[in-house]
């Protein structure tokens, strides 16, 4: 069963990446993308958290003081990831194309990314075997929710770029879709389902897969400046894409 679906989701990668007529080198894509402070600053403190021996700690006192979600944990987690999941389908097919190719393109990106994504995770669960915080299953490295979460609402992050919106808007938003991440992957450890170093890797591989596919699919997302002629002279527009 895994191996067929990692055939499927390379599969889905190399198809849409193919008839992409802007595809560049997928190994200028992911050096880009390991370098995002999104992937390596969660990656850091995940090695942090390891080397100062503070992973049992610090889930013990998330378990037992439940600060923000209490006894909600579990299912606060769940409706997250899934609030993450529409959103980022929701932002894809409404996001701005020439027409409705483009939309579907970048909607089969988006789900190719999160099958891609949730194969990685669950060959490094099979891999590490690591026990979960309550002792229920080895499942606990890296956090599949966080991973989730994190590749789609970086999905989202990028699918707003598509948009014409106020830059300071775009900011926001992006700056939402960051914390609403961060509330799934912390609401995992206080559900006793994974360990701080579960979650602060699953994050760093959702973003990871989220940002290796746009910079491969799309290589050209730089500022473009665009001339265009109006009734008295010529629009100059500049477009910044943020990057999530």
């Amino acid at each position: 069963m895994l191996c067929r679906a990692c055939a499927l989701a390379l599969a889905l990668l190399l198809t849409t990446g193919c008839q992409t007529q802007g595809a560049g080198s997928w190994r200028t894509a992911l050096a880009q993308s390991a370098r995002e402070p999104s992937v390596w600053l969660p990656l850091a403190a995940a090695a942090t958290v390891a080397v100062a021996d503070r992973d049992d700690e610090w889930s013990e006192d998330a378990i037992a003081d439940r600060p923000v979600f209490g006894d909600q944990a579990q299912d606060r987690s769940d409706k997250l990831r899934d609030l993450s999941t529409v959103t980022a389908l929701g932002t894809a097919l409404l996001a701005p194309a020439p027409d409705w190719s483009g939309r579907i393109e970048r909607l089969g990106l988006n789900l190719s990314v999160m099958l891609a994504e949730g194969v990685a995770t669950t060959v490094l669960k099979d891999l590490t075997e690591r026990e979960r915080p309550d002792r229920m299953g080895d499942r606990s490295f890296p956090s599949g929710h966080a991973a989730q979460a994190a590749s789609r609402y970086s999905l989202t992050a990028h699918n707003l770029n598509e948009f014409d919106l106020d830059p300071r808007l775009q900011l926001g938003l992006s700056a939402g879709v960051v914390g609403l991440t961060t509330a799934t992957a912390w609401a995992r450890v206080e559900a006793a389902k994974h360990y701080p170093s579960d979650v602060l890797v699953g994050i760093a591989l959702g973003n990871l897969f989220a940002n290796f596919a746009y910079r491969w699919w799309y290589p050209a997302r730089g500022p473009l400046l665009s001339l265009q002629p109006v009734a008295d002279g010529v629009a100059v527009t500049l477009r910044v894409p943020l990057s999530p």
